[in-house]
């Protein structure tokens, strides 16, 4: 599932014009092709294989997070809109 997850950046890289899912889709994917060599040791238990993928999925993840956030932010600044949760919300009476 790793290696889907981490396949799928690149073109998507290509389709929406986005340079960041060039380098976090091979992070997903050294991690998966490491768990499937870790997997083909009958010696190494299942944990290890699972942690080694989740690990790869996980960081490119989460790079990916703060990434749309930073993105996210730079787009609300140049639309001078505030952050939704510091939005001025009228209380219920």
């Amino acid at each position: 599932m790793v290696f889907v997850i981490g396949a799928h950046f690149l073109p998507m890289a290509h389709i929406l014009g986005r340079r960041i899912d060039y380098l976090l889709g091979p992070v997903a994917l050294v991690g998966a092709i490491i768990a499937g060599i870790l997997a083909l040791d009958s010696q190494v238990s299942w944990l290890v294989v699972f942690a080694v993928a989740g690990i790869g999925g996980a960081v490119a993840t989460l790079c990916y997070a703060v990434y749309m956030a930073r993105a996210y932010r730079r787009l609300r600044e140049r639309a001078g809109a505030p952050f939704p949760l510091t939005a001025s919300v009228p209380t219920p009476r």
